[in-house]
């Protein structure tokens, strides 16, 4: 778009077709991960779950998230604090 470069990335489990993209050191989840939770699965938990920790939680921790729904957060704040991954992704 112009000289902005935006990634897209899939990242199914809310729905089949579900798509982040990833702009510099943001990355726009929608409805896959949320502050302190993470998504609704109308798709596949697993796929879900797989998309989140092998897509979205593998950025630097610096890399701000920035959910469909409530406040912005963080690769790092969602490895040490969100109860779904805590423990379950490297940190």
């Amino acid at each position: 778009m112009g000289k902005l470069k935006i990634q897209a990335l899939a990242t199914p489990g809310h729905t089949t077709g579900g798509m982040s993209y990833w702009i510099g050191e943001s990355i726009l989840s929608g409805d896959a991960i949320f502050a302190g939770s993470m998504g609704r699965a109308n798709a596949s938990w697993p796929g879900l779950f797989h998309s989140i920790t092998v897509r979205l939680l593998t950025f630097p921790d610096h890399y701000r998230l920035f959910p469909g729904h409530g406040p912005a957060t963080t690769v790092g704040k969602e490895k040490q604090h969100n109860p779904f991954f805590y423990g379950r992704v490297p940190n």
